[in-house]
């Protein structure tokens, strides 16, 4: 089994991009009627959410950004892309897709909700490092055996995600295809933190 550890420093060395094509997607669609407001411009430590959450995926050298967000809610950062879901309300399963049309050519991309914050660089490291290994499989991060969040999804079965929603959301679309599903065991809780009340954010 190749050691992760070796594959970190490669990717360091060379700059990730240049090994495996992939595209981020931040998920920043969503309308948040239970915080009161979208989520990519909510508050943590003076940052926003979509700042903290840009700022770790070039801090891993992923260069290919795309945020997807609403009409009415459209970030200034010239760092990365935008594409706009017009119509939100269909799911996660719309966002995703536009996001993918962004760039049809990734080998993979990494799915990152962007009420997932907290979720340590040292995660995304060897997610993506893992990926590298393993192109052709899903990664997704686990913590105590309870899966979470960003997974990635390579280009075969990203370009059968379709705009409308799926019945029993990502993870049941994925099992359907037959994925086989690299779980990546990380020690990062925050992978199963998603936030959605204002209670659930502590400066």
């Amino acid at each position: 089994m190749v050691k992760i550890t070796w594959f970190l420093i490669l990717i360091h060395y060379l700059g990730v991009n240049h090994l495996a094509n992939l595209t981020a997607i931040i998920l920043a669609a969503g309308e948040g009627k239970r915080i009161g407001q979208t989520k990519w411009n909510l508050l943590l430590n003076g940052k926003t959410f979509l700042d903290i959450i840009v700022e770790k995926l070039i801090a891993v050298s992923i260069k290919d950004v795309v945020c997807v967000v609403r009409q009415d809610s459209f970030p200034q950062d010239t760092r990365i892309n935008f594409t706009v879901n017009n119509k939100p309300e269909c799911g996660m399963f719309s966002s995703i897709y536009c996001g993918v049309q962004k760039n049809l050519q990734a080998l993979g991309y990494m799915i990152f909700p962007v009420d997932h914050p907290l979720v340590a660089i040292k995660t995304l490291d060897k997610l993506y490092a893992t990926f590298v290994a393993n192109r052709h499989k899903v990664i997704c991060p686990s913590f105590q055996q309870k899966l979470g969040h960003p997974v990635i999804i390579p280009n075969h079965l990203a370009k059968k995600i379709t705009f409308s929603d799926y019945p029993g959301g990502l993870r049941k679309f994925l099992l359907d295809q037959s994925s086989i599903i690299y779980k990546t065991e990380v020690n990062d809780e925050n992978i199963l933190c998603n936030i959605n009340t204002r209670s659930d954010i502590k400066d």
